[in-house]
């Protein structure tokens, strides 16, 4: 039988793996607002989860609890994929004149990133380092970004570039606990990768993009189900899924919502760009 110092000793140990609280069914709503965030509008905003950029938000750590004493969680978006040229690693690091080995190319689509490989000792020391500043401001959690960066390296013949990217997120999760139990661990898209019992059992939920619609058009039914298979693997774990839509058309927001709450989804319909918080009104 175990003393009483072995127990809390066991306990401590798995509150460092695994979170403290299980959120769950607990969260109904989210919102996801990376840029222009102001701490009145979240405020006076009613959700459970808040994912905002440490950067963008700037917040001291008493705003971050003023938050928090809300009963708000609050996490940070990090990108764990690709480097951006607008933070501070890469302005002090003068990666413009002498780029470190692990940048790759430019993203056509948002050309302020690039593809990283994520696996390389240096830049998970960024991450982590990143991961440090997060924990020390107040966050609850973080919002790991550009987890499908893996299937890159895939399509570029690096076969290990799955494994590599669940073991970093695992890595986040040790980490981000070891210093904060209960730290939340959310990552976005990739949901195939619960797949892994491992990545499953460390993550909180899932942020996924464009389950439904893509823009304003319908999201192939085949995909739609894919999807959805991997997303209930998530809830059915007790853990959450934070749905978000950019469709336009109030139609098809309303739309949206109906379908991510059938499917026990937290929803949010927001522009590409992350810039406001509009909650469309709908009949229930």
């Amino acid at each position: 039988m175990l003393s009483y110092k072995k127990l809390l000793l066991a306990l401590l140990i798995l509150t460092m793996v695994f979170p403290l609280k299980s959120y769950g069914e607990d969260i109904n709503s989210f919102i996801y607002q990376l840029q222009d965030v102001k701490h009145k509008t979240l405020s006076n905003t009613s959700f459970d989860i808040g994912v905002i950029d440490i950067d963008d938000a700037n917040f001291s750590p008493s705003e971050v609890l003023e938050l928090k004493n809300q009963n708000k969680s609050i996490v940070s978006y990090l990108s764990i994929g690709e480097a951006e040229n607008y933070r501070d690693y890469w302005i002090e690091g003068n990666f413009d004149n002498n780029p470190p080995s692990f940048i790759d190319e430019r993203n056509p689509d948002f050309p302020d990133n690039y593809k990283v490989e994520f696996w390389d000792p240096e830049w998970q020391q960024i991450v982590f380092n990143r991961l440090d500043e997060i924990i020390t401001a107040g966050y609850d959690g973080v919002y790991l970004d550009i987890i499908d960066a893996y299937f890159y390296y895939e399509e570029k013949g690096r076969t290990s570039a799955r494994k590599e990217m669940e073991d970093f997120v695992i890595e986040i999760a040790r980490r981000g606990r070891e210093r904060k139990p209960g730290f939340l661990i959310i990552p976005q898209n990739s949901p195939e990768l619960v797949n892994d019992s491992e990545y499953l059992n460390v993550i909180d939920g899932l942020g996924k993009e464009d389950t439904f619609f893509f823009d304003n058009r319908k999201v192939k039914k085949r995909t739609v189900n894919r999807d959805l298979r991997f997303l209930k693997k998530i809830t059915d774990e007790g853990k959450f899924v934070l749905a978000i839509d950019y469709p336009t058309k109030k139609s098809k927001q309303c739309k949206f919502i109906e379908l991510a709450r059938k499917n026990h989804f937290a929803p949010f319909v927001s522009n590409r760009n992350l810039d406001k918080i509009e909650l469309p009104t709908c009949n229930e």
